[in-house]
């Protein structure tokens, strides 16, 4: 019974020990992720995501050394906003969250370990709901339904928007053939008549956007050579985003 005892000390002087380190390793940020830890019950944090409305997320890594799920997850924040809601309420630069939940994305084993381990930009769409986790609490969750992953690269700047063909056929330039909608805003979609950017870019976007919409992110320009028409209204592209999606037979092509 003694040895019982000074066993169960033992591990309460661990864990105790073991939050203090990782207390200290997190640095400033852990504030923020320490934060999102509600103490919502599972029936709350599953109606508060049933209600919630999709948006879409950049994402990071959370390069910070300490315990799992205090650290190690990912800093994600809403595109086109200043601040992003996190699950405590509150609206930061940006929510950590210790897991993104990939189920809803319908991506084999390959295809998700390929978007995880590219080094190019990926883009969320999704929820930010919650998981419990045994002696921590409850902790932030990306429950994503799309991925969105960027052409190359080069970091995006500037707003992000849902473009797509319309389907328009002109006679004479500038042709408003495109919609651009920003995303994560109630704002009307506008009309534009090209794009702009670098070359390489430009041939990849195009191709992209005769099959599917694309996200492209930039700024939109008066384009004053436009055609003879008048003078035209360009999305200037830093970078563009094309949807993730499972291939019948993939993983035996890729092997």
């Amino acid at each position: 019974m003694q040895h019982q005892r000074w066993e169960i000390m033992g591990m309460r002087y661990l864990l105790v020990l073991v939050s203090g380190l990782c207390m200290s390793a997190c640095g400033t940020e852990n504030t923020e992720s320490e934060a999102i830890n509600g103490n919502a019950d599972e029936n709350t944090a599953s109606d508060e995501l049933t209600a919630a409305k999709p948006l879409y997320y950049a994402v990071r890594l959370d390069t910070r050394r300490c315990l799992f799920p205090v650290c190690g997850g990912y800093w994600v924040h809403a595109l086109n906003k200043k601040k992003t809601r996190c699950l405590d309420g509150r609206e930061r630069n940006e929510c950590y969250v210790a897991t993104i939940e990939t189920s809803g994305l319908d991506l084999s084993e390959e295809e998700l370990a390929n978007i995880q381990n590219d080094t190019r930009q990926i883009v969320y769409r999704g929820v930010l709901g919650s998981k419990q986790y045994p002696h921590f609490g409850r902790f932030g969750e990306l429950v994503a339904y799309e991925a969105w992953q960027a052409a190359s690269e080069t970091p995006y700047t500037g707003k992000v928007y849902d473009v797509s063909d319309n389907h328009i056929v002109c006679i004479t330039t500038p042709c408003f053939s495109l919609a651009a909608k920003t995303v994560n805003t109630t704002s009307a979609a506008i009309t534009v008549s090209g794009l702009l950017g670098d070359e390489t870019l430009l041939e990849g976007v195009y191709t992209a956007l005769s099959t599917e919409h694309i996200l492209g992110a930039g700024k939109v320009v008066r384009d004053k050579h436009a055609g003879p028409a008048g003078v035209g209204r360009a999305l200037k592209l830093s970078q563009y985003f094309t949807r993730v999606q499972h291939r019948d037979g993939s993983e035996q092509q890729d092997n």
